[in-house]
């Protein structure tokens, strides 16, 4: 359950992962 894992993570982590998807 993907809702699941967004909870499980803070903004900033968010953060991270939407940088990191960008830079690919």
């Amino acid at each position: 359950d993907h809702d699941e894992i967004t909870l499980q993570l803070s903004d900033s982590e968010k953060m991270d992962l939407l940088e990191d998807l960008d830079r690919k």
